[in-house]
């Protein structure tokens, strides 16, 4: 595993229409790969954000609480 294997992966996560491996590419790709995601886990890349886990988490939060919601909004009240 080497520079090669996150280039590689890099240029997989750019979108189609662009010409340039961008940090936040590389960020993407080595947080997705278990074994690079292991080697390169604690290095900081600069302007490369952050992986967006925690999105699913909020996004299963809010649909839990329209579904209790509803069921409140179901019964009726005396």
């Amino acid at each position: 595993m080497g520079s090669h294997q996150v280039l590689e992966l890099g240029s997989k996560a750019v979108a189609a229409g662009s010409k340039r491996i961008t940090p936040r590419a590389l960020t993407l790709a080595i947080r997705h790969d278990a074994d690079l995601n292991s080697l390169l886990g604690n290095v900081t890349i600069s302007r490369g954000g952050v992986a967006a886990s925690t999105v699913s988490k909020v996004e299963k939060k809010k649909k839990a609480s329209k579904k209790s919601k509803k069921s409140n909004k179901s019964t009726p009240k005396a």
